[in-house]
Order: C-alpha cells, then sequence, then structure tokens
C-alpha cells in the first residue's frame, strides 16, 4: 500500500524492554525518502519471559492488529530472538500474522536468512552483550541455522537495559578481536545493543561486513516495499 504523498510505512514491533530500536529506526529511516514507521511493544523481559522457547503468539497478533489500524506496508518484528528458539518460530509467526492482517511480515532472523542466502554467507564472528550461558545457546542456534561461527565475544550482561550502555569503544574492541578469524562476516545479534552506529567504522577497521539485528530487519522491511528494492549496503 502506497501512503499519502508517494510514502511507505513500516509498523514495528518492538520488545518491551527495548531503548535502541525506536531510535536507530528514527535515523534508518531520515536516509531513507518517503520512509514513515509506526510502533508498537509486546511483552519481553528476559529471564522473568514465561515464554523462553518460543513467542507469546497472542501478544503478537494483538500488536500487529492495532499496527494493522495505522495501514503500514510491511510488518516487522525488530527482536533477535529466532535464532536462539529457531528460525520456524519466526516463519510460522510470520504466517499467522499476514493471514490476520493481510500484511507482510519480516524480522531480525528472517532478514539474516535471506541475507545468507542472497550472499552465501556462511562463516561467521558473533559480538553480543550477552552472559556465557545465554552465549553458548544462541551460538548453537546459528549452528543449527547452518552457519559456522568461528569467532564469538560477549560482553557478559544478563540484563536487558543493560545491555543498551555498551559504549562504541568497547563494541569495536570486541568486532576487531573476532575479525582476527576472517570470517564472511561479523553479526551483532541484539537489537537492543547499540551497534547500529558502528557500521561503518567496524566495516573500516576490520575489513569485513558487519551486520546489526536492528538494521538488518529495518533493511529488510524497506527492500519489500520500495520498487526499485533499496541496495542492502546504502541502507546500512
Amino acid at each position: 500500500m502506497q501512503g499519502e504523498g508517494g510514502t511507505r510505512s513500516i509498523g514495528i514491533i518492538v520488545p518491551s524492554a527495548n531503548v535502541v530500536v525506536e531510535r536507530a529506526a528514527i535515523r534508518f529511516a531520515a536516509e531513507v525518502p518517503g520512509l514513515e514507521l509506526q510502533f508498537t511493544r509486546i511483552p519481553v523481559r528476559g529471564d522473568a519471559d514465561p515464554f523462553v522457547q518460543g513467542y507469546d503468539v497472542d501478544a503478537f497478533l494483538r500488536a500487529a492488529e492495532l499496527l494493522a489500524d495505522a495501514r503500514p506496508d510491511v510488518l516487522l518484528w525488530a527482536g533477535s530472538m529466532g535464532v536462539l528458539v529457531g528460525a520456524e518460530h519466526d516463519e510460522r509467526l510470520g504466517e499467522l500474522i499476514e493471514a490476520e492482517t493481510g500484511l507482510p511480515f519480516t524480522s531480525s532472523t528472517i532478514a539474516l536468512v535471506r541475507l545468507a542466502e542472497r550472499e552465501r554467507l556462511e562463516r561467521i564472528a558473533l559480538v553480543t552483550p550477552y552472559a556465557q550461558a545465554y552465549q553458548d545457546r544462541l551460538v548453537a542456534g546459528f549452528v543449527r541455522l547452518g552457519f559456522d561461527c568461528v569467532a564469538e565475544e560477549h560482553a557478559g550482561l544478563r540484563d536487558n537495559l543493560s545491555y543498551a550502555g555498551i559504549g562504541e569503544e568497547d563494541t569495536v574492541r570486541m568486532a576487531l578481536k573476532v575479525s582476527v578469524s576472517r570470517p564472511d562476516a561479523i553479526l551483532s545479534w541484539c537489537t537492543n545493543f547499540a551497534s547500529t552506529g558502528c557500521v561503518q567504522r567496524i566495516e573500516v577497521e576490520t575489513g569485513l561486513p558487519f551486520h546489526d539485528a536492528t538494521l538488518l530487519g529495518l533493511s529488510d522491511a524497506a527492500q519489500r516495499i520500495f520498487t526499485p528494492a533499496l541496495p542492502v549496503t546504502e541502507l546500512q
């Protein structure tokens, strides 16, 4: 659907404890002429979540229905949990939401799968804010998706809000450390990890592609609604 004045819009479902997605999306939209945003939230509270092996589908459907009232062109789940619980959960969620709202759906995990297929991305290095136990589960999730995780660095944090407080220098330091493994790309995998502002710097300093989970989802959503499709490199 094309909005008034030729604009297009992304309806974004944000994890409730996330303080990064909105500001990253606003900066992203400022670089894409004609792009507008709508936001809503669903309960996501880390260790306190009762749905640790999947999603609260009812909450997602309610959020999607509310966003659909604003008539966006695409819906985006701006969360990275799909790698941990299995990409099939994001795919099934998309099927349900699309059937309920009539709107196309994507997520950071779906965007990653599409990117990997398009660029034949296999060997990855991973940087995150997480604690060891969660990081171990996440690496296992990437392996199930068919990736070879050749290096990883994590900040050792457990609280969702603390993830957003990691500074640029620490993020760059982690990326530089994993870059020595010479992966196909470095992934920053947490949408509450404020690595969106480091993409160009890390790519210059490492000579490797650096993909941020938040920007991957936004880029994929924008590609679905603009014709001709916008190159991922321009969107990140």
